[in-house]
């Protein structure tokens, strides 16, 4: 509307007298609108209920009807001054209602205390609640009002609320005001009190009553009120408007702010707490405020030494502190004022916490507010507040308040060590965990404190030095141990339909974004609330992501410490003694970095402070560190028993496939007879530190994680488990006729299973220091094409085996097919090898032989499909993707995450889907969902496709029950987005945001592509800078980075990998040469024997195929950004090749005629013929456009043209066919006469008419004046489809052009 009324004042100017005055009425009509909404905007935002379902309706034409609420009045055509009046009345109205709300809240918040307790969406939620269970006393009280009046009585119970709303006389049915205010509109108190009786205590209804019994006066209405306030001698109508408001919410269903504030204040009585807090007036003051000034990672540990001079006093608690941040409010800080100035007794410390944080209005406001609460309260009484307003040396220069409170600078307390700083905080969660045990000793239930042996705090940090050492499993070890110990649960009769998550013993909150988000943690965190009555012991496991930066602390200060949190919406989540908090930590040395640069801001300390080593609130949390299995080895070594992460695998120890792997690899490494030994399920074996040890030898990683022996040892105990079930390695038959045949498979499963569990990048760079080339820690240690991969399966038919890759000599050695190096010099016995060779094992067969059909029966013999089929004739299956696919389907067997680094358009995504559909085992069936991932991909839409591949999984489950089909939910470059974690959590803990994902692992698989990590060269770096492709922000100041350099100098735009997933990449490799030409070969093959009139061409496939391969070569070769090209350049240039051959029927006259013109003028070669010409516009198109010196491009490509694609005019020839068909498009379309043809013009409108009607994407780069937008216009006017001026035109779509100015502001979604 505001935007139409700059459109019409900008046309009023031509309009008649009439009109001009229809433009002022609708002005002055939006103006008040626009004001009447500004203020219910407001009082909704104040809280005041009355309006909280305002509407109103005003008619403003000049035939009609003015409505307002339910009055309804003709509205006359010459009358529309009544409008503009009606609506400057309610503005007036409502706006008076304004400031008596104002005045009244802030008159009872001075009343009473507790209120101060509370923001207005707070107080907001309250009053409604509380008001129903006022008007029915048997309403079930909700979780989140027990919630916020824990704040004031942390004990509070539906049963004392409910006592406490009944004893007080102020909630009786029959109130005493409500009595008074009848009998002084004429009632007896006789008649009154029958009228109250009569309507069940509803004073409105009372009132109503005697209305209908003509009484003198007139309305209970706001005139009346009016008359009543001014009988009573106020002085102003505000104080009129807020008897008014007082009453309205009498009336409304709310409780009213009184009422609420002596609620608060009988609930108070039973926990006020009467201890007296020691404030150091030595160093502070008390009735001034105390500013003190400390360095950014100092300020919680500054704060928590102003408490911890007495030991025997409780944590502080959020209605002493407040933490500020650039989001917090003026209400919150004025509440804090309020709450410090108030202070009954003054016994309390009260802290600002960053107050630097605040913004400059928030400080103004918050600071007068501060001066008028001192002005007021020394009125009646000397204040005696205990204020300590704590600042970060970093930002002190921008501080409003800072320069304000200046002058009451003081010294900051002396910091204690983090030793003591973590005794004290110990201590404090332990009285918090023995007072909770106690508590829930009378029902029966066990305490999460409790199975804590050995400090029994109700707060813990399980932190490691790197991923995969056993954090989650110790969390997961704890919540176990107390669902299993829970005896009974007690649930609110209130309530039939509890939630069930409020019943979960792990309560888990995952952190994944750079920044803390507050309110989505409180809003999950919701859901796990206690039903009214429930007492239940739990454990909250809080998993920190590395990626975690900001707001981390002050997160877990105001949780662990204050122990409260909120949202903007007034939503609480209060910390129960009852539960035990699991903060999950990886402090990797590339972690506490980002910690700390993060805790700088990027600043640097001012007013002399300089930055020292300092201790960040973390550390001062009672912490257990988990060790990684060489470290738990050499403890156990020297006697020293096993604390936590060494005790996570002791745990595993008895499970089926650690046994069943111990129990092999200990017969094999002391020489047992294998061909005899059968593996009994149950039957353990051995302890758990030579168990550990041989799996340490084994596992192929010199310092290995408990994640890597874990992938280790599932791996080779499902190959085994698979050995034991096949029926052609019996005891009965390798005994007799291969012995050592069994032998030979733990061997050789064991090479297999270090080639799976052993990443291929170097993950130990990330561990053992912050690398300041941090691409270092993402370079292949090992690369697919470089490494042998001999594969030795079990098939699911159980009677077979299939060797890949596998040569073995006549002596029993193994050695590489590809390279003849000898791998293994004693793989098995000569005996065996002939014995194998007898049996009818090809152990020296070239596998590049097989056919596709062979090797689509092997793949599905492998995988347990049942019929064998070529879902996609046109992909071209090698050996080598057979590997791949054979790679990934092992990976999804023994439950390894599969992670895949490659570049782009090398052939993953074609790949996958070639497997899944070779897996479908021809029903049809969708089992594929690719979601590809890019920078604007936020957390919801990953959970959003993960709901979806959960759904596909099951349908697929349902309708092919008998086909084991399994749905692949595939992240493409998952490592462009920043939600990085959430996929991490998807792919390594099978979560989704803390929810179990349905079917992983069975039913479901995931698999998550990367690209690779790869920096810019320098000169690359200046081009692009001076391209026009608006760096606005200069290199060194962008927040977007990886480690130090920035995001827009690498090759892709890609996140730091989670360390969890930097284990699980393996490398996808390169295409080679040789392989890209059979691809190409495919693809030309293709389109070639679709096309009826070029099938019969002779040799046509084999010269597309050279001329293409060429193409992608040089273009490969090149240094610059043109050098990134796949098999998709290849796509595009034969569907532009066909493009153009279709049109030879329009182009080859006009192409013919330019070419006689040039004859005729420079004696030029003779025209191409028609196929020819297509060839080279397509690789004009797809090449040529792109290099800024094509000169050696035309040279190179002119080389493999030959019959029947002949040039014979050479290089110079493609350049001339070129520039005669940009000419000529241009001369097909309707130009200005001013417009200049220019090169430049001709080549944009050239590449936009061929990629706009064939759908191919485009970027024009160039800067301003090149023609882009002058091309852009011509291409929209040229393209009408069948309506366009030319037959050339014609045959091209209609264009309908949606324009997008993008700017620094531009987001994905818009």
């Amino acid at each position: 509307l505001q935007d139409l009324q700059s459109k019409l004042m900008l046309i009023s100017g031509q309009s008649s007298k009439s009109g001009k005055n229809d433009v002022e009425y609708f002005v002055e009509v939006l103006d008040r609108a626009v004001r009447l909404a500004s203020v219910f905007i407001d009082l909704a935002k104040a809280g005041h209920d009355k309006y909280l379902k305002w509407k109103n309706t005003f008619r403003c034409q000049k035939q009609g009807s003015l409505r307002l609420s339910s009055l309804e009045v003709e509205d006359k055509s010459s009358d529309q001054h009544e409008v503009l009046q009606s609506l400057e009345q309610s503005v007036g109205e409502m706006t008076l209602s304004l400031d008596g709300w104002i005045n009244t809240v802030q008159q009872h918040r001075s009343q009473y205390y507790y209120l101060n307790y509370f923001t207005t969406p707070q107080l907001l939620l309250l009053r409604r609640e509380l008001g129903k269970i006022v008007s029915n006393y048997r309403y079930p009280v909700s979780n989140q009002v027990l919630s916020l009046l824990g704040s004031v009585d942390p004990k509070c119970t539906t049963e004392k609320l409910k006592m406490a709303l009944s004893g007080d006389s102020a909630f009786c049915t029959f109130k005493d005001e409500d009595v008074r205010f009848i009998e002084e509109m004429g009632f007896s108190r006789h008649q009154s009190l029958t009228a109250l009786r009569t309507t069940a205590g509803d004073m409105q209804k009372a009132v109503d009553l005697y209305l209908d019994f003509g009484t003198s006066h007139a309305s209970c209405g706001f005139e009346s009120c009016t008359d009543y306030g001014a009988h009573q001698g106020f002085s102003s109508a505000l104080e009129v408007q807020s008897i008014v408001n007082s009453r309205a919410t009498e009336v409304s269903g709310y409780l009213s702010m009184d009422k609420l504030g002596r609620l608060l204040k009988q609930l108070s009585l039973h926990s006020v707490q009467t201890f007296c807090r020691r404030f150091p007036l030595d160093q502070f003051k008390e009735a001034e405020p105390n500013l003190i000034i400390v360095p950014r990672n100092e300020v919680l540990v500054s704060v928590l030494c102003l408490y911890m001079t007495e030991s025997a006093l409780p944590l502080p608690t959020a209605q002493e502190v407040l933490v500020c941040s650039s989001s917090t409010s003026a209400e919150e800080v004025n509440l804090f004022w309020r709450r410090a100035i108030g202070d009954p007794g003054y016994r309390r410390i009260f802290c600002l916490v960053m107050a630097d944080n605040l913004c400059y209005d928030v400080s103004r406001r918050s600071l007068e507010e501060f001066n008028a609460l001192l002005r007021s309260e020394h009125l009646s009484q000397q204040v005696r507040f205990r204020v300590v307003i704590v600042c970060t040396a970093e930002k002190e220069d921008k501080s409003y308040l800072v320069d304000v409170f200046d002058a009451y600078r003081r010294h900051a307390p002396p910091r204690p060590s983090a030793l003591n700083l973590q005794k004290y905080l110990t201590k404090k969660f332990c009285q918090l965990g023995d007072g909770a045990a106690s508590g829930l000793s009378s029902l029966s239930d066990q305490c999460a404190v409790s199975l804590d042996h050995e400090v029994r705090s109700s707060v813990r940090v399980v932190r490691s030095h790197r991923a995969g050492v056993g954090k989650t499993l110790f969390v997961k070890m704890l919540a176990d141990r107390l669902t299993t110990s829970s005896k009974r649960r007690l649930e609110s009769p209130f309530e039939p339909h509890h939630n069930e998550d409020s019943m979960k013993r792990h309560v888990l909150i995952p952190l994944h974004d750079k920044q803390v988000d507050v309110r989505s943690v409180v809003s999950r965190l919701r859901s796990f609330i206690l039903l009214p009555n429930q007492q239940l012991s739990r454990v909250v496991h809080i998993d920190v992501a590395p990626t975690v930066s900001v707001g981390l602390d002050t997160f877990l200060f105001n949780l662990l410490v204050l122990g409260q949190i909120d949202d903007s919406s007034g939503n609480v989540w209060r910390r129960l003694s009852t539960d035990t908090y699991v903060v999950e930590l990886t402090t990797t040395k590339q972690f506490q970095a980002v910690q700390s640069s993060s805790a700088l801001g990027g600043l640097r300390p001012s007013g002399g402070h300089t930055q020292t080593s300092t201790v960040s609130f973390v550390d001062c949390l009672p912490t257990v560190v988990c060790a990684s299995p060489t470290e738990a080895l050499a403890s156990m070594s020297r006697g020293i028993i096993p604390k936590v992460g060494e005790r996570n695998l002791d745990h595993e120890f008895h499970n089926l496939d650690f046994q069943r792997a111990s129990q092999y690899l200990s017969r094999f490494a002391s020489g047992a007879n294998l061909d005899t030994f059968v593996f009994r399920v149950g039957h353990v074996e051995g302890d758990f530190q030579s168990f550990l040890r041989i799996l340490i030898e084994n596992c192929g990683v010199t310092d290995p994680s408990w994640a890597e022996i874990q992938r280790f040892t599932s791996f080779l105990s499902s190959q085994l488990r698979d050995c034991d079930r096949n029926d052609f390695l019996k005891p009965e038959v390798v005994r007799e006729d291969l012995p050592g045949f069994k032998a030979f498979v733990v061997k050789f499963m064991i090479r297999m299973s270090r080639d799976f569990a052993t990443p291929s990048l170097d993950v130990t760079r990330s561990v053992q220091r912050v690398d300041a080339n941090i691409l270092g820690q993402y370079q292949l240690r090992r690369r697919w094409e470089h490494s042998p991969h001999p594969y030795m399966f079990f098939n699911e038919d159980r009677h077979s085996v299939t060797f890949i890759g596998l040569k073995v000599t006549r002596d029993g050695r193994l050695q590489d097919p590809q390279t003849g190096e000898i791998l293994d010099a004693n793989l098995m016995s000569e005996r065996l090898s002939q014995g194998l060779y007898a049996q009818g094992f090809r152990l020296q067969e070239n596998y590049d032989e097989w056919d596709k059909g062979r090797k689509i029966q092997e793949l599905c013999r492998v995988m347990g499909v049942d019929a064998a089929f070529d879902p996609d004739e046109s992909y071209e299956l090698t050996m080598d993707n057979m590997k791949k696919i054979l790679a990934i389907q092992m990976r999804f067997r023994c439950g390894i995450p599969v992670v895949i680094m490659g570049e782009t358009g090398c052939g993953k995504t074609r790949l996958i889907k070639y497997m899944c559909a070779l897996q479908s085992n021809l029903t049809g069936a969708r089992n594929m969902i690719l979601m590809k991932v890019h920078g604007g991909v936020s957390q919801y839409d990953i959970l959003r496709k993960v709901e979806e591949a959960e759904d596909l999984a099951e349908t697929n489950l349902q309708n092919y029950p008998e086909y084991g089909i399994q749905t692949v939910l595939f992240f493409d470059e998952a490592n462009t987005t920043d939600a990085l974690g959430l996929i991490k959590e998807i792919m390594c803990d099978k979560r989704a945001n803390g929810r179990d994902i349905r079917g992983l692992g069975t039913s479901l698989q995931v698999i998550a592509a990367c690209n690779p990590y790869r920096k810019h060269t320098d000169q690359m770096i200046q081009r692009l800078e001076k391209a026009g492709l608006g760096y606005r922000v200069k290199a060194d100041e962008t927040g977007d980075r990886l480690g130090s350099i920035p995001l827009r100098e690498l090759v892709y735009r890609v996140h730091a990998l989670p360390d969890s997933m930097k284990a699980l990449v393996w490398d996808f490799g390169q295409l080679d040469p040789q392989i890209e030409k059979l691809y190409v070969k495919q693809i030309v093959s293709r389109h070639v024997y679709r096309h009826s009139s070029l099938r019969d061409s002779d040799n046509l496939v084999e010269v597309l195929t050279d001329i293409l391969a060429a193409a992608q070569a040089f273009m490969r070769d090149r240094d610059d950004e043109c050098s990134f090209v796949s098999l998709r350049d290849v796509e595009r240039a034969m569907l532009v090749t066909v493009w153009f051959y279709n049109l030879k029927g329009l182009l080859g006259p006009l192409l013919q005629k330019k070419h006689n013109q040039t004859v005729e003028e420079e004696n030029g070669p003779q025209a191409l013929d028609a196929l020819t010409s297509s060839v080279v516009l397509g690789l004009a198109i797809c090449y040529h456009a792109r290099l800024k010196n094509p000169e050696e491009f035309r040279s190179t490509v002119s080389r493999h043209f030959r019959s029947p694609c002949t040039l014979p005019g050479g290089p110079d020839q493609i350049d001339s066919e070129i520039r005669h068909c940009q000419d000529l498009f241009l001369d097909e379309l309707e130009l200005e006469p001013q417009i200049a043809r220019n090169r430049a013009l001709s080549e944009n409108v050239f590449m936009m008419l061929v990629c706009i009607d064939l759908r191919i994407p485009l970027f024009l780069v160039g800067k301003p004046g090149s023609s882009k937008s002058l091309a852009k216009d011509i291409v929209k006017t040229a393209m009408k489809g069948h309506l366009s001026h030319s037959e050339l035109l014609k045959s091209l779509k209609q264009v309908h052009m949606v324009s997008f100015q993008c700017s620094h502001l531009s987001k994905a979604e818009g």
